[in-house]
């Protein structure tokens, strides 16, 4: 998995964690801010730690374990700059971003997800009849 092939359930994470470090940032120091920080986010070791100590991260994308805090600010600058579609660039932040991917994650889930597992299911009960 390259790191632009992420799944949406995989960036949404990193992009949580990654607010939450600008919220403590902020809530640290009054004088920074947090409209910055959305559009530029401070990516460091306590970011970088966070990502690569997550279970889900381990679980879906062990490649995430391997970045760099440089690797991490390049593929979060990506991201931004991928923008989302039919949104101005000057609007999105990381949470637009990550708004954007719960959405396309919640699409994933009821149109693929699903419906598979309610397929699953239904033969599982039909051979237990």
């Amino acid at each position: 998995m390259t790191e632009s092939e992420y799944s949406s359930k995989v960036r949404l994470l990193i992009l949580q964690i990654l607010l939450q470090h600008q919220q403590s940032l902020v809530m640290k120091n009054k004088d920074l801010d947090i409209k910055k920080l959305l559009v530029e986010p401070v990516i460091d070791i306590e970011v970088m730690n966070n990502c690569q100590s997550n279970t889900f991260l381990k679980l879906n994308a062990p490649t995430v374990s391997k970045l760099t805090v440089r690797n991490l600010r390049f593929l979060v600058e990506e991201w931004l700059s991928e923008g989302i579609p039919n949104v101005p660039k000057e609007e999105t932040t990381i949470i637009t971003l990550a708004n954007y991917y719960y959405s396309k994650r919640i699409n994933e889930l009821e149109e693929k997800e699903l419906p598979t597992i309610r397929s699953e299911a239904k033969e599982l009960f039909d051979r237990l009849k």
